[in-house]
């Protein structure tokens, strides 16, 4: 059960614990500033989410104050299907 909720719940912006140890240890990346990531979070997360091999194109890291706090990552994949 914990490899089950630990899969699912990783880039969950609060902790979630079983059995008193936290079990999402990472932490969203559209939450971190854009200087404390590399290439490779990004690589890691975008193959995470597409469950795939596959390269992004381009990336986009978007955070705004005003009029809304909006923080996020758009990816644009290499092919579509």
């Amino acid at each position: 059960m914990q490899q089950i909720v630990q899969k699912y719940s990783n880039f969950i912006n609060f902790p979630i614990a079983i059995n008193g140890e936290a079990v999402n240890l990472v932490k969203p990346l559209w939450t971190r500033p854009k200087n404390e990531l590399s290439d490779d979070d990004y690589r890691k997360f975008f193959e995470f989410l597409t469950t795939s091999g596959e390269k992004y194109q381009y990336k986009l890291h978007f955070s705004s104050d005003v009029p809304l706090n909006l923080k996020t990552v758009l990816f644009i994949p290499q092919n579509h299907s």
